[in-house]
């Protein structure tokens, strides 16, 4: 690593960096002075860094370009082609260190001809050409607003470090708390988390404060816009009035100031910026002014972070949205093109989450294998396509990857909830008509993840193999004991042997159609069979395309037809 950046830094830095770019959905890497990588590019294109060792080439041509860089305030743009370019911007952090941020690439609006044209001259030769060129074709053109915005972003990301740098160099009290600050909040998944976390961190500097508030502009919910320690309810939310009726997202706070409130405290308020727009007010309340402008540099620090961390969670909040349409979409054709499957994995969700629960798994875990079961009746290509949905992709394949062939002996080795996965899609395998499934191919649709068999399971260890069979055996023993039929059966009725035969009736579908016969409600059915209603209302549209009935009174009289037609009749 280069000179100047503490060995015991480049973790946090690393951290920063990746945060911002993933928040600005922009590659981003940090370099010395000579153009060498201190961090790894955090890339958001493919074969990012083939195309940064090239324009590094032709810069280090020219030793005078990162000089004349080094002088610089503001963020420059650099050309690697004509119409494709970098932004790059100096970060001073004392002590005579000089280094660079590179952000890119970014394509001119109307120079896609010429970018690809140059590019082919220059790069023709290049062993990955094919896949550069690939992915400069997907690069959208971007205006002169769209640029500067880039570049705005990208300052406050040098000056966020220069200042976490300078810190730990200069031995200032806060540097570690900043760098606890930087791990933690990236991982905020909403606004009340983050504002919590924002609390935490604050009131763990070093420092003696009077009070913390994070006020949010934009809340999830109206009764929950800020989180405070130190102030009494009444006071708190005067404060925030008067937050609110001072900084609207026409005019807000571009960078921290220092007031005196009536409280006889001093207030040090930094902006919650996301990019350019105005999110909320980190407040710490100080004894003395003298605290608070020795401390303003690590809570605009921490201000900075925060407002990268409020720009992953509203990207992740539109991607939430966006995903569960998809899902939505994707299901509502299923069960239109096939009740069977669009049945079988509602209930393999149901089992799966329960299941995740059962062996103590996080939450979010247990989410992650319902929403595979859900998503396990279609192609993984056509599901990749729509950029949703990576993990439960991921596991699905890892189970199918199963039925490919091995090498004798061999034993494929599954992570655990991978393994959840396959023991719930073979349970729930047991429950699907073959023959209806095995048919004609859909474009769209694998049916294959339905007809696991039971060797299939060989690939899962002892232990949750062990773990799936007594949760099974616990749901049957939660569940009152019923008989399925009082009394003798109708079906049982030697009249009926052939016409059983006729319609193909499986066992278990007799087992329902003579609780149809009964009278039985679809929950009555469901709770005397123990299995779920979805799986009986799967039963019963089978059940009426083999005896060609459309509801349950022409089951109900087809049957008493044929024992009343028949010369021995036992009713």
């Amino acid at each position: 690593m280069s000179t100047g950046v503490p060995d015991s830094l480049m973790e946090e830095i690393q951290q920063l960096q990746d945060m911002f770019a993933a928040a600005m959905d922009q590659a981003i890497m940090l370099t010395d002075q000579e153009g060498g990588m201190i961090t790894r590019p955090a890339a958001a294109g493919r074969h990012y860094s083939e195309k940064l060792a090239s324009l590094q080439d032709s810069f280090r041509t020219n030793g005078q370009v990162l000089q004349h860089l080094a002088g610089l305030n503001d963020p420059a743009v650099m050309e690697w082609v004509p119409g494709l370019n970098v932004v790059v911007t100096p970060l001073a952090a004392g002590c005579g260190q000089v280094y660079y941020l590179w952000s890119g690439f970014y394509m001119e609006q109307g120079t896609r001809e010429r970018v690809l044209a140059v590019f082919e001259d220059r790069m023709q030769e290049h062993p990955a050409y094919g896949q550069l060129r690939a992915g400069l074709g997907e690069l959208p053109e971007l205006g002169r607003e769209q640029l500067a915005g880039i570049r705005k972003r990208l300052a406050v990301l040098a000056s966020t470090m220069g200042k976490l740098l300078c810190q730990a160099q200069q031995g200032m009290e806060g540097a570690l708390r900043l760098k606890e600050a930087a791990a933690q909040l990236q991982h905020a998944g909403s606004l009340r988390e983050l504002g919590t976390l924002l609390l935490d961190v604050v009131t763990g500097l070093p420092v003696l404060l009077s009070s913390v508030l994070v006020y949010f502009q934009t809340g999830e919910h109206a009764a929950h816009t800020y989180y405070a320690r130190g102030w009494a309810p009444e006071s708190g939310e005067e404060y925030v009035s008067d937050l609110e009726a001072r900084y609207t997202p026409q005019a807000f706070l571009s960078s921290a100031i220092i007031r005196e409130a009536g409280t006889k405290q001093i207030l040090l308020e930094c902006p919650l910026l996301s990019g350019n727009e105005f999110k909320g007010v980190l407040s710490a309340g100080f004894r003395q002014r003298g605290e608070a402008e020795q401390w303003m540099i690590q809570l605009e620090t921490i201000a900075a972070m925060a407002g990268a961390a409020i720009r992953l969670i509203e990207r992740d909040s539109r991607y939430s949205k966006q995903s569960e349409v998809f899902l939505t979409n994707f299901r509502e054709f299923l069960q239109n093109s096939n009740a069977q499957l669009y049945y079988l994995s509602l209930d393999a969700s149901e089992l799966a989450r329960d299941f995740a629960r059962y062996m103590g798994c996080p939450e979010a875990e247990a989410e992650l294998l319902r929403r595979a079961c859900l998503l396990a009746p279609f192609r993984s290509d056509l599901l990749s396509e729509y950029g949703f949905f990576h993990r439960e992709i991921e596991l699905i394949e890892q189970v199918g990857r199963l039925t490919l062939q091995h090498p004798a002996g061999y034993k494929p080795v599954l992570p655990l909830t991978a393994g959840l996965l396959l023991l719930v899609l073979q349970h729930i395998s047991g429950q699907a008509d073959r023959g209806q499934l095995a048919g004609q191919p859909h474009k769209w649709i694998d049916s294959s993840r339905f007809l696991l068999e039971p060797n299939a399971t060989e690939a899962v260890e002892d232990e949750p193999l062990s773990s799936f069979q007594q949760f099974l055996r616990s749901r049957t023993d939660s569940r009152p004991k019923k008989r399925v039929v009082n009394g003798s059966r109708l079906l049982d009725s030697a009249a009926l042997t052939l016409s059983k035969e006729e319609w193909g009736i499986s066992p278990r579908e007799e087992e329902v159609l003579e609780l149809i016969v009964h009278g039985k409600t679809n929950k009555e059915i469901a709770s005397a069979l123990f299995i779920s209603e979805h799986t009986v209302k799967n039963h019963l549209s089978r059940i009426f395309n083999k005896m060609q009935v459309t509801d349950r009174s022409q089951i109900i009289a087809l049957i008493y037809k044929r024992i009343l037609n028949s010369e021995r009749i036992e009713i």
